[in-house]
């Protein structure tokens, strides 16, 4: 033992607490969220998550080329209506409308415009998520132009 000056015992209190599998979990997390990230971005169908008022947080390579857009950073923060064809866009507000009341995941078909003025049909499916811890819309479209009769 060692002692003081005064003759007291000098101690020392510790605590330690194995953080190996604390660590393990976290980098887990990390590889998981970049495996899942890496599946959304390169998704060969389109994924967009959109905020209840329908304005764009995040849209995936497929989605930006569905809307023939050449810079996708630039189409966050636009609402997605700019892209809604005229005569689908009564469905698309009842089709938010129903969501928001959380009937969510039913299959809708629309027709929308592009950047470059085209216009294409497409399959959508939706679900309220939450991102960035509020409320959202998470959508998956596929460009159906082709399968199309209308």
């Amino acid at each position: 033992p060692q002692f003081n000056s005064d003759g007291s015992l000098k101690a020392f209190i510790g605590s330690f607490k194995d953080i190996t599998e604390h660590k393990r979990a976290g980098q887990l997390l990390i590889e998981s969220e970049l495996k899942f990230r890496s599946l959304v971005q390169y998704a060969l169908e389109g994924i967009l998550i959109l905020d209840l008022q329908g304005n764009i947080l995040f849209l995936n390579n497929a989605a930006a080329q569905t809307f023939e857009v050449d810079d996708s950073p630039s189409c966050i923060g636009r609402n997605v209506m700019e892209f809604v064809a005229p005569d689908s866009q009564e469905d698309v507000r009842n089709d938010f409308i129903q969501v928001s009341q959380g009937h969510d995941a039913f299959l809708a078909q629309y027709h929308i415009i592009s950047d470059k003025g085209n216009r294409f049909s497409v399959e959508s499916i939706g679900k309220v998520i939450t991102y960035e811890g509020k409320p959202a819309d998470l959508i998956s479209i596929r460009n159906i132009t082709r399968l199309s009769i209308s």
